[in-house]
């Protein structure tokens, strides 16, 4: 099914588009061509956010005839991103989880990762749904007058995510039933002029992928059936007697993807492939390379005019509010694999040329070891987690784009110089101001086996630097934060992080902020 919700020509088109596709119009501009962020913020915002089970790997998606999805990609934000891998740890500090539905339904739902929400399988023990709720529930917290609704083809996405089992205020809700119920449930829904938001879950993707793999004929029909639902969404929206006066945002995503011969729940790239977009009345044009999983929800509340609390502890961020840092700068520069032979060349993904103003001190580094990690290396996690599958690397969550990491564990796997691991990122040097407090926060992922530290140092105008922290045991997924007080005399504080270790995990850093008070 096609659909006439964009008032401008689709820029990009999947191959083998009918022509009358192109004759439609595919879009979703907003309520007259050229619709501004300004004049969307006038109108009265509207939600719609589909989730397409097992359709993870856009590659699938370019691949099939989904003139829907092509067009909401062509006009709005998106990306592709990557989920964890299986929890690996005793604690939460750093638990990822399998890549199934469950978790991956309530990381973009609850707009936090697994470390919080809990949902590690379809179980759904143990979930934190009370303290982390579904974005439907906490747009019927703050905002009770707005009518939602709920519509899944899995069961459990109404009957376990939403509030973990209690519809707050939802005006309907549908649990179960067939991919063509669930879609025809959401435009009933859509066709109300009261209803504000419409969650729309189909299954009939992932069913495919279970039964025939992502290869097959049958999983590229079933993303082609799915996109035509879609399109009749689309259309509901369209139809509505009120739909110039509303500003409309449709979010699309993917819990998951699966394996080539079917199937998921592991750590290969194809299970832990997934994407985001967003379109609608206002926002912007163009892919990103920060979006994650998370980001979903916290994008629903945030088009939906809901503040965001800092109290609510969301891991992710509206889609477009992510500010790039120096390491996201090296992106153009990154190179594809050196010695990594399981990372495809066609991945590029490293550098150790530092940012502007950065550097790195390798002077004590033995020579050899392998090359993408001599010394702290500045990667992304599309090429980093493929240097070594289900070691954790793929659960460093809080970082985003580019990062640095000093990875000991895979230096060591080729020959090296008698010695151990060691290096030292240096930042910038920051202006300050005698007697000030300057602080640096970050986010760090430090994963710990035997004689491994982590040290964070300063030094003033140059000097000796000082030691403020020193980590030693696992401490992952947090931001990290150390000041000081300025000497008298100083004018500049530079950072210094130096990694020592043998074959002992790794350390991975992004996102460095430093103020002064």
């Amino acid at each position: 099914m096609t659909v006439s919700f964009f008032r401008r020509p689709m820029r990009r088109v999947a191959a083998g588009m009918a022509a009358g596709a192109l004759a439609a119009g595919l879009g979703l501009a907003g309520v007259v061509a050229g619709t501004t962020p300004a004049q969307a913020a006038a109108l009265t915002p509207k939600l719609l956010f589909v989730g397409i089970d097992g359709a993870g790997e856009i590659a699938r998606v370019d691949a099939a005839n989904a003139p829907n999805l092509d067009a909401l990609r062509a006009q709005g934000t998106w990306g592709s991103t990557l989920l964890y891998s299986s929890a690996s740890d005793s604690d939460w500090g750093q638990k990822g989880a399998q890549t199934l539905s469950g978790p991956g339904w309530s990381t973009m739902l609850t707009g936090v990762w697994p470390a919080k929400h809990h949902v590690v399988d379809n179980t759904f023990s143990g979930k934190q749904y009370a303290t982390y709720p579904s974005f439907i529930d906490r747009i019927e917290q703050v905002s009770p007058s707005l009518r939602t609704a709920a519509f899944a083809t899995w069961s459990p996405l109404v009957t376990n995510v939403t509030a973990g089992g209690t519809i707050l205020h939802a005006d309907a809700s549908l649990a179960g039933g067939p991919d063509a119920t669930t879609a025809q449930a959401g435009v009933n829904a859509l066709a109300d002029p009261a209803t504000d938001v419409v969650f729309v879950a189909l299954d009939d993707v992932d069913a495919a992928g279970h039964s025939y793999g992502a290869n097959s004929t049958q999983f590229t029909q079933a993303i082609e059936t799915a996109d035509a639902r879609l399109g009749q969404l689309l259309t509901a929206i369209n139809a509505r007697a009120t739909r110039a006066s509303e500003q409309w945002t449709i979010i699309v995503t993917a819990d998951h993807g699966h394996k080539p011969t079917g199937g998921h729940g592991g750590a290969t790239i194809p299970e832990r492939s997934t994407y985001v977009i967003v379109a609608g009345d206002g926002v912007p044009a163009g892919y990103r390379n920060d979006i994650q999983l998370a980001d979903a929800g916290a994008t629903a509340l945030s088009r939906m005019g809901i503040t965001i609390n800092p109290a609510w502890g969301l891991d992710g961020v509206p889609v477009g509010s992510h500010a790039a840092d120096a390491f996201d700068g090296l992106r153009p520069s990154l190179l594809s694999r050196s010695g990594e032979t399981g990372i495809p060349t066609t991945v590029k993904g490293y550098t150790h040329t530092p940012p502007a103003g950065w550097s790195v001190d390798n002077s004590s580094m033995p020579t050899g070891g392998m090359e993408e990690w001599k010394g702290w290396t500045f990667t992304t996690q599309d090429f980093w987690s493929r240097a070594q599958a289900s070691q954790a690397r793929e659960n460093a969550l809080l970082v985003r784009d580019v990062f640095a990491v000093a990875d000991s564990d895979e230096w060591d796997d080729v020959s090296h110089g008698s010695g151990a691991f060691d290096s030292t990122l240096l930042t910038p040097q920051y202006p300050v101001t005698a007697g000030q407090t300057v602080r640096l926060s970050f986010f760090s992922d430090f994963r710990a086996e035997g004689s491994q530290t982590g040290r964070v140092s300063v030094r003033f105008n140059g000097g000796t630097a000082t030691q403020l922290a020193a980590l030693t045991t696992t401490s992952e997924n947090g931001l990290r934060t150390v000041t000081a007080t300025v000497p008298a005399g100083a004018t500049n504080a530079q950072f210094l992080l130096r990694y020592t270790g043998t074959n002992n995990w790794y350390w991975a850093v992004d996102d460095f902020k430093v103020t002064t008070s």
